[in-house]
């Protein structure tokens, strides 16, 4: 469930971050690590934030992976028009040794390793060591057939080669990743992890901070230097990138942390302006109109309004990928949108409409919106002007959308207060349930239909 950020989470890792970077020694820096993460997680909206940095690392890698695969294939096709006599035997100017054409088959089939440790920044994919292996069995090919092969290989090389460097950029640069590395130097610097065991490994790593039995050693305080395989160079790149990926991964936090207190904090205020100083004003200009749907237009284009004044410039009822949501911000590249839908009741059923429909219609566009921008929280604003009072439980959150209801109570003190006659507690599994509604419901039994009885002439 996503929350609130409270008053002292943002200090809370700052003051985290400060007291693990201040220990100067790598071993004590390693020893610390997992009560640094477990004490982020502690926070329900800093646990909330992880999760999201963590699913933005698992969608660049699985863009990288779908990549890799369209590599391999094109490969492959490479690989059969290669004459299979041409290197039958392996040999020729610039051939790798044992390196042929059965080796290109079996690195088809072998698991690849698609990350990299931070002082290792050669690219391990599948598709790499494809290209290779065809670039060396190439030699023995004949002209004119070798060039024209040399040339395919080269397209593909060239892409790969762009692909590769935007996702190893990421690797170093995404806080996402930095977390995976931290989580999983964690548990290959445990007393318990040895080679093989699954604390060793990860679904997407097998190398983040370093030699995992490097990382033992100085957890142990072994000194790195005494054992052959060891070197002072793996156990500086580990502290390095300790003391860069850790800051990196907390100004991200404190980032969104801040995100997401300033847009619910500005919605907070459009509440207390609305049910303090302006209802009278609303609710003869809802009064003034007769279509319901002209009601939330115009309730949307006082809340977009006050988002103006508020520093913010939404679009209101813009055709955003054929859908149109009431209020909309595309904010730039690299920052989260801005999507409110606006709702109003003045009864009891019009309060089961808009707790049932609100939610449905931020699942159905905010599915399409996130096709090109950024988006993982959208607001319902609900107005009441009469009728049952609503109480939401909190925001809910589906396919890595958080919707965030808010109330505004704009009804008269002849209902409110004693005079309330019922109070509906919409929970978070109402909001949930048209997102995650069966698309096919359970079969239909065929309906008999009455025989026709014939007319006697």
């Amino acid at each position: 469930m996503k929350r609130m950020p409270s008053a002292d989470a943002r200090q809370m890792v700052e003051q985290a971050r400060d007291n693990l970077l201040a220990r100067q020694d790598v071993g004590d820096l390693l020893l610390a690590l997992g009560p640094f993460l477990a004490r982020l997680r502690e926070d329900a909206t800093v646990a909330d934030a992880l999760d999201d940095i963590r699913r933005e690392a698992l969608a660049a890698h699985q863009r990288f992976v779908k990549h890799d695969a369209a590599m391999v294939a094109k490969l492959r096709a490479l690989r059969v028009e290669v004459p299979e006599d041409a290197v039958a035997d392996g040999t020729g100017p610039g051939s790798l040794e044992g390196s042929n054409l059965p080796t290109f088959d079996g690195m088809v089939v072998a698991k690849s390793e698609l990350h990299e440790a931070p002082n290792d920044r050669k690219d391990h994919s599948k598709a790499a060591m494809l290209i290779a292996c065809l670039r060396e069995r190439l030699y023995r090919v004949p002209e004119p057939l070798q060039g024209v092969l040399r040339a395919r290989l080269q397209a593909i090389t060239e892409e790969h080669e762009r692909t590769f460097r935007d996702f190893s950029i990421a690797l170093r640069n995404e806080p996402g990743f930095a977390l995976n590395r931290l989580d999983l130097g964690v548990r290959q610097s445990s007393p318990k992890a040895s080679a093989g065991t699954p604390e060793h490994y990860d679904e997407h790593y097998t190398r983040a901070l370093g030699n995992p039995m490097v990382l033992r050693a100085l957890v142990d305080g072994k000194d790195p230097q005494s054992g052959d395989r060891f070197g002072t160079h793996e156990a500086a790149a580990i502290e390095s990138s300790l003391r860069e990926d850790v800051p990196g991964l907390c100004s991200e936090v404190l980032r969104r942390l801040g995100a997401i207190r300033s847009r619910e904090a500005i919605l907070r205020s459009y509440k207390l302006r609305c049910e303090w100083y302006d209802r009278l004003a609303i609710c003869r200009l809802v009064a003034a109109l007769k279509g319901k749907q002209a009601k939330e237009d115009q309730l949307a284009d006082h809340l977009a309004l006050f988002l103006f004044d508020s520093g913010l410039r939404p679009l209101t009822r813009a055709m955003v990928g054929r859908v149109v949501p009431d209020a909309f911000e595309p904010f730039p590249p690299g920052t989260q949108s801005f999507y409110v839908e606006a709702k109003q009741y003045a009864d009891r059923a019009g309060a089961r409409k808009a707790v049932r429909e609100g939610p449905r219609q931020i699942w159905s566009t905010g599915e399409r919106i996130r096709s090109r921008y950024d988006l993982h929280e959208a607001f319902l604003v609900v107005f009441r002007l009469d009728g049952p009072l609503l109480r939401f439980e909190g925001p809910a959150t589906a396919r890595d959308l958080t919707v965030r209801p808010i109330l505004i109570d704009l009804a008269p003190g002849t209902v409110s207060g004693s005079r309330q006659k019922e109070i509906i507690d919409v929970s978070v599994a109402d909001l949930l349930a048209s997102a995650k509604q069966p698309l096919f419901g359970p079969p239909r039994s065929p309906r008999s239909r009455p025989r026709r009885r014939r007319r006697l002439p």
